[in-house]
């Protein structure tokens, strides 16, 4: 402070002066003057004016959506009345001298909102109070995080494929940047029949929260062959985004499940059946239809089947076997292969006339007759109702003079009598079915005489293993011929299962194969010598088949076999026993009758199985098997005598192996309070990985924490959270696939707070 007084005639000035006024020189100033007459005094106010403090207790108050509402105190106004506020906010990484944005408010508010703020951002906020002087210092910065806002854009590049018949592949990339208002924290994935109004099924994707490349998501126990609408859908802690433009994919094609329905035949002739049939039911095709296969074979074992491919649902088959029952069985085709076959069903082609009688002998009874003997037709072509005999005198044109004999059906020789001893004799036979008469034999000439002959003839016998057949062997002749039997060339030797009868039959008791051969029986006396051959075939159950692993894939196994022997009787269907847990439609309590094949197997945890298979085939794929697993396999062949040996047990196995562990440095992300586990870096051999069980614990501690055990191999990252900075850990996995589990460990220390080790 400063005093100035000078004197003037007859007064006196004094002056007071503040250099640089401040805020505590706001006061009352007195001047006291006196003399000799009394006192007397001035007073002065003084008021220094200044700019006002900065405002004080800054708060939130709060923050919803894209707009927070903070408060504050009023400040020291600097003796001027504060006339207005200056609220400013920014970016944190922004400075206050570049970015800042400025509301200006009447300086009697003292709260505000600020609005079109950005979802999951820190902002820095502060207050100016102003007066008429100027404006005054900021308050103190407050932090602003503002809370997640639902993803205002959907996920970009969605893609879908099929990975089969039953199973797409769903990729996306995250919404773009300036869209997602916050963390993703994982995705919707939405999939239904693209022609169906019904809402979509949802399955849910959560993801690392800095993880931004392309993600996908298997689909699987879909629909074969089937249209589908996909979505995709963003969430973060603030909602669910918009849906993406829908993706329609179409599952692979597959072979129809169910067989033809409503077929029925016509029998057109004796050679020919015209079918028709209507197409499975449209939702079991699974692909586009390309055509029918139709399998027919004769009702026998002896006749391999025939398949006939056909674009329509309508065929006539030719060429057939006259007066032949045929079983008949159709499947539909998609590009995939032949689906399931009908059920079979029956058609017999109409008889005919039937072919010659195969063979004919005629041989004297007496001087004066001789009996004709003959087989009957090769082809039949229907019932025989009759033979007809013809006999003629040999020299005779006229054909009146032939002689004709009807024989019934079931009876294949005939006696002929009255004949003249000096005279030959042509003789020929014909059959009859209700069609008409076939051509005849060949033509036999014959005299009454008395060479040996024997009255019958040779054929071919199929005889079940272990019973007894008699071979006949009637021999003619004067005087009586002398007889024996040969086998392959030799004289026969007769015992107890070998033995001949007093009308010159042969019996052979209890047969088996060794006995399949061929027995002549000769006949001969001074006049000549005759013979018949019997080739005998015993039937019994099938050898050992032979398996050959062909091919081997990590779901399947591809099996060939052959029979050296099948017993005599053709193997004709196949039943293969598989797990009930791969098969689940197999009713494993249900007896398969058909006659063919059985093979047996099963892995480590299953029960020996069964599946039916068509007969006529000699390899076979198993299906649907585990990756990487040991299997055991055996067959069994049986015909309609029964069930011959096993093979002995095969053990094979799928392709593939366990996982194999990553490197530390691969798998693990240390932060200071958590660390991130990198799940991709586990390496597949061709079994692919179905779950992770993962835990962990301190170092020091005995006690291992569960941070899940069912960790799907599409989250592709997985952060272990709320750990302690600078401490060590171990971290132990046990990762699951088809072929088994693989388990390692590791030993890890999370950074300090400063970023250090």
């Amino acid at each position: 402070y400063l005093i100035n007084q000078s004197n003037d005639t007859g007064s006196e000035t004094s002056e007071f002066a503040i250099n640089k006024a401040e805020r505590k020189d706001s006061t009352t100033f007195v001047c006291s003057v006196e003399n000799s007459y009394g006192t007397e005094n001035a007073t002065f106010n003084l008021l220094v004016l200044e700019t006002p403090d900065a405002p004080e207790k800054l708060e939130l108050i709060e923050a919803n959506n894209r707009t927070v509402v903070v408060g504050w105190s009023e400040p020291y106004n600097g003796n001027s009345p504060i006339n207005k506020y200056i609220l400013q906010y920014k970016l944190t990484t922004d400075k206050w001298e570049s970015g800042v944005r400025n509301l200006t408010l009447p300086g009697r508010k003292l709260q505000s909102a600020i609005s079109n703020l950005k979802p999951s951002i820190d902002y820095h906020v502060r207050i100016i109070a102003a007066n008429d002087i100027g404006l005054g210092l900021p308050s103190k910065e407050i932090q602003v995080l503002m809370p997640d806002q639902a993803p205002a854009g959907p996920p970009l590049n969605i893609n879908a494929i099929a990975t089969d018949s039953n199973s797409l592949k769903v990729s996306w990339q995250a919404p773009h940047p300036q869209l997602r208002n916050g963390i993703i924290k994982g995705y919707n994935i939405g999939y239904r029949i693209a022609s169906s109004s019904g809402p979509y099924q949802f399955r849910m994707l959560e993801v690392p929260e800095d993880y931004t490349a392309t993600l996908s998501l298997p689909i699987n126990d879909l629909h074969k062959f089937t249209q589908y609408s996909v979505v995709v859908q963003a969430f973060n802690d603030g909602g669910k985004g918009p849906l993406s433009k829908q993706v329609i994919v179409i599952t692979s094609e597959s072979i129809p499940t169910k067989p033809p329905q409503d077929i029925k035949c016509s029998v057109l002739s004796s050679q020919s059946i015209h079918l028709t049939w209507q197409p499975p039911p449209l939702p079991s095709i699974h692909g586009v239809l390309q055509g029918f296969k139709v399998i027919y074979q004769p009702v026998t074992d002896q006749t391999s089947e025939i398949k006939s491919l056909n674009v329509t649902n309508k065929i006539t088959l030719q060429n057939l076997e006259k007066f032949t029952n045929y079983s008949i069985k159709i499947s539909a085709m998609t590009r995939s292969g032949d689906g399931v076959k009908s059920e079979p069903i029956f058609c017999t082609t109409l008889q005919d006339i039937p072919s010659a009688p195969s063979d004919i002998k005629v041989f004297p009874v007496s001087a004066q007759s001789i009996i004709t003997a003959w087989k009957s037709p090769t082809n039949r072509n229907g019932l025989i109702t009759k033979y007809t005999v013809y006999v003629k005198q040999s020299g005779t044109m006229n054909e009146e003079k032939i002689q004709k004999y009807t024989v019934l059906g079931n009876i294949t020789f005939y006696e002929v009598a009255n004949l003249k001893p000096s005279n030959t004799y042509q003789v020929w036979v014909s059959a009859s079915t209700m069609v008409g008469e076939s051509a005849k034999s060949r033509v036999v000439s014959q005299s009454p005489s008395n060479g040996a002959k024997v009255a019958g003839f040779g054929r071919s016998m199929v005889i079940t293993h272990g019973d007894d057949v008699l071979l006949p062997c009637k021999a003619v002749g004067m005087p009586q011929p002398q007889q024996d039997w040969m086998s392959n060339g030799n004289v026969l030797d007769l015992d107890n299962r070998h033995t001949t009868l007093a009308d010159g039959s042969l019996l052979i008791k209890d047969t088996d194969e060794i006995n399949s051969d061929n027995y002549t029986c000769r006949v001969q006396n001074a006049h000549g010598q005759d013979y018949i051959t019997y080739n005998l075939i015993i039937q019994s159950a099938p050898g050992v088949p032979f398996i050959e692993i062909a091919l081997i894939t990590t779901s399947s196994i591809d099996i060939q076999w052959k029979v050296e022997r099948n017993g005599g009787s053709r193997i004709l269907a196949l039943c293969i026993h598989v797990p009930k847990m791969l098969l689940p439609h197999v009713n494993t309590d249900t007896v398969i009758l058909n006659l063919g094949y059985k093979l047996y197997y099963k892995h480590e945890q299953s029960e020996w199985e069964l599946k039916d298979l068509d007969g006529a085939t000699n390899s076979y794929r198993l299906e649907g098997l585990h990756c990487g697993t040991k299997y055991q396999l055996y067959m069994v062949a049986y015909n309609k005598l029964g069930q011959g040996k096993p093979t002995p047990v095969i053990p094979t196995g799928t392709k593939g192996g366990v996982p194999i562990s990553p490197s530390m440095s691969l798998l693990i992300e240390e932060g200071s309070s958590f660390a991130t586990l990198n799940l991709d870096s586990w390496l597949v051999d061709k079994c692919p990985i179905k779950y992770y069980v993962i835990e962990y614990k301190t170092r020091l501690s005995d006690q291992w924490k569960l941070l899940s055990d069912d960790v799907k191999p599409d989250k592709h990252k997985i952060v272990l959270p709320n750990l302690s900075p600078a401490t060590w850990y171990n971290l132990r996995m046990i990762t699951h696939s088809g072929a088994g589990t693989a388990a390692a460990e590791y030993t890890f220390a999370t950074l300090a707070l400063d970023g250090g080790m």
